[in-house]
């Protein structure tokens, strides 16, 4: 399925719908155009991707995402937004979050103001520069891309555990 705007596409991430605004299943899934995804509310933005045969590709930024965002599910979550405004807590809970060429996290520049909890999953940062300022879990963090990436943990003074 492929699910093209050129429009903002709003979500509603208020704190009584964090665990599943939006759902990817039954195989490839796919949100592109010139638009963007907004969300309307404080909390966390919650994207499950259910199977681990299911993937969701993301091609538009994530713009003024307040609370954060959960990744659920065991599929695969690929973020090729370029200018993707996150504020809060990442958190892979499930399956992969993949950052495509050149994707960010959030914050001004490659470093993502946000905290990043990876439990019991992957992140993969592809060939990007990213930091985050704090880093928790017991997952995976990976590289796909050939040249590798990097990644900064305690951008401006975050701690974390691993």
């Amino acid at each position: 399925v492929t699910l093209t705007t050129n429009a903002p596409l709003g979500l509603n991430n208020d704190l009584a719908n964090s665990a599943g605004n939006l759902l990817a299943t039954g195989g490839n899934s796919r949100i592109t155009g010139e638009g963007f995804i907004s969300g309307s509310g404080t909390g966390k933005l919650g994207i499950r991707v259910d199977g681990a045969m299911d993937s969701l590709v993301i091609d538009l930024d994530l713009k003024g995402i307040t609370g954060g965002l959960n990744k659920n599910g065991d599929g695969t979550l690929t973020l090729n937004g370029l200018d993707n405004t996150i504020l809060g807590e990442i958190q892979v809970l499930g399956g992969q979050l993949v950052l495509g060429p050149g994707a960010r996290l959030g914050g001004d520049d490659a470093f993502a103001f946000n905290p990043i909890r990876v439990h019991g999953a992957v992140l993969d940062i592809g060939s990007n520069q990213a930091g985050v300022s704090a880093l928790n879990g017991d997952g995976l963090i990976t590289s796909h891309a050939e040249q590798g990436g990097t990644l900064t943990v305690g951008h401006l003074n975050g701690t974390g555990t691993w």
